[in-house]
């Protein structure tokens, strides 16, 4: 490919759904069932990538999960409904506030086009075995022997009413949070009561729960150490 770029491109659709030597290595938990296949494949595999000569593919890889600067979203400014306002600035306070200084997500700056789209809409695609919520996203590394840059593109999708019910206030704010937790990097779990669970109506959160904050920054943590493995084990390789 000579200096041109190769590109590997990876859709994933979301429905509601070695550390350098002056530090200790972070404990890893065990992810299973609770964190995103593709972030899970990513944490077990970039070792491997180095070793085949792909170290940037490796490290876009986990900057693609991490989102090392941040991650921006905005609402659909078509939407005129003060309730859907109050709800989105509700769920990005909430995990800025559950997350502190390692929340990477971000509000768009006025005026230009967010990495992630947050939409109402009055139909969610059928036979996917959820009702209220949905996120698209697409992450793409760009890399070469000596670079990478990770293109974010998505749209996270509340359902208007059910069942001819309006979503209230509260439930909008509860469906966007869950799906920010996917674009976090978390699954969804089968039992009701945890954010990623199935959301019951007139049953909402109204915070991110202390535990799944604790998963999403082991979460980090576990990307950040790998980001440093790579690197580390790239500097030895012929």
């Amino acid at each position: 490919m000579g200096a041109a770029l190769r590109w590997l491109w990876a859709s994933l659709l979301l429905v509601v759904a070695v550390a350098t030597r002056a530090q200790v290595p972070v404990t890893e938990p065990d992810f299973t069932g609770l964190v995103l296949k593709d972030v899970q494949q990513t944490i077990s595999t970039c070792l491997s990538e180095v070793q085949h000569g792909r170290t940037h593919l490796a490290l876009g890889r986990i900057d693609s999960a991490l989102f090392p600067n941040g991650v921006t979203l905005a609402l659909d400014p078509t939407v005129a409904d003060p309730l859907t306002h109050r709800a989105f600035a509700r769920a990005m306070r909430a995990w800025n506030e559950a997350l502190g200084l390692d929340c990477p997500l971000q509000l768009a700056k006025t005026g230009t086009e967010p990495e992630v789209w947050v939409r109402l809409t009055s139909m969610l695609p059928t036979g996917m075995g959820h009702e209220l919520g949905l996120i698209q996203l697409e992450r793409r590394v760009q890399y070469s022997r000596t670079l990478h840059r990770v293109i974010i593109k998505g749209t996270i999708s509340v359902l208007q009413a059910h069942r001819g019910h309006a979503m209230t206030e509260d439930e909008q704010f509860h469906i966007m949070l869950h799906e920010m937790g996917h674009l976090l990097g978390l699954d969804d779990v089968p039992n009701v009561g945890p954010l990623m669970g199935p959301m019951q109506r007139g049953r909402t959160l109204t915070a991110v729960p202390a535990e799944e904050a604790v998963l999403v920054r082991q979460l980090r943590a576990i990307l950040r150490q790998r980001s440093q493995q790579v690197t580390l084990l790239a500097s030895t390789m012929p």
